[in-house]
């Protein structure tokens, strides 16, 4: 192989007595700020913005007017549909009070009444002691009219023309009404009325000894339905716990009472007894003096 040629040698530089300076340009722009007579230059200090034109501007558009059509006088209106009527329910009729038929008492008859007679009389009366009257035997009318005798002028008692009166009552003179002539209640005389009457006549009270009250619409708390009655767990004295309190009944009342005299049993003779007594008879809470009520042994608090 050929020999590798040595590299020829460099000149070395000569030093240089001192470096040559690399030229500064914010050297160049001081000297010339510093320089006497010189034009000052000022040096921006910020980019000046570039301002953007804006091409395409945006409009608003222009709405639009809609014609105003002018009603043609000679056009038929159309009808406007009529809206179905929303279906009433109808209400569900309330069921009335009814009243347990072995508790209404029947209206007494007219041919019932008790006149007075002798054997050989003409007349009846209306009491064993008229006039001058004596030995007067005790018929009713309806005897007495089949009879053949008729009604004395000078007591006045109840006529024939009673027999025509339909469901007839008997008002006394406390203004109340009875089932019967005969109640315990009736003090004094009393006059015949159609039951309708009586009913219809507020100012008339239906007698609670006789069972009138029975007889009366629009009166639920003498209703079977909605009487105060005993609590059928009541077999014994032994299950009211208050049953010692004292309270008054009769037996021709259906109440027991808070006292004896209270107005629901005007002219009653009532006598005291324990309510536990009360309520084993059958007795059941005056709806108007509010007698006390049955605590069982169970409820005691």
């Amino acid at each position: 192989p050929e020999p590798t040629p040595e590299p020829e040698p460099s000149e070395t530089p000569e030093p240089t007595s001192r470096p040559t300076p690399t030229p500064d340009p914010n050297a160049a722009r001081a000297t010339a700020a510093t320089s006497p007579g010189a034009t000052p230059t000022q040096t921006p200090l910020r980019p000046t913005p570039t301002v953007q034109t804006t091409l395409f501007a945006s409009v608003t558009p222009t709405p639009t007017i809609a014609p105003v059509t002018t009603p043609d006088p000679n056009a038929t209106p159309t009808p406007s549909p009529t809206p179905s009527p929303t279906p009433t329910l109808a209400p569900t009729p309330s069921p009335e009070p009814t009243v347990d038929p072995a508790l209404i008492p029947p209206l007494r008859s007219v041919g019932d009444v008790t006149v007075w007679h002798t054997t050989n009389g003409k007349w009846y009366h209306a009491r064993s002691t008229c006039g001058t009257m004596s030995n007067a035997g005790k018929y009713t009318l309806s005897d007495s009219l089949a009879a053949g005798l008729t009604a004395c002028p000078y007591c006045n008692p109840i006529g024939a023309d009673a027999l025509q009166v339909e469901n007839a009552v008997y008002v006394s003179g406390d203004y109340r009404w009875h089932t019967n002539f005969d109640c315990e209640s009736i003090s004094g005389d009393w006059t015949l009325m159609p039951l309708d009457k009586a009913r219809a006549d507020r100012t008339l009270i239906p007698c609670d000894a006789c069972g009138a009250v029975y007889y009366i619409d629009g009166m639920p708390a003498y209703t079977s339905a909605n009487m105060p009655a005993a609590p059928s767990s009541i077999t014994s004295i032994t299950a009211i716990s208050n049953g010692d309190e004292l309270v008054y009944v009769s037996d021709r009342n259906i109440y027991y009472h808070r006292t004896s005299s209270c107005p629901n049993a005007a002219g009653v003779n009532l006598r005291p007894t324990h309510l536990s007594e009360a309520l084993l008879d059958g007795k059941t809470r005056c709806p108007l003096c509010e007698p006390p009520e049955a605590i069982l042994q169970n409820e005691q608090p």
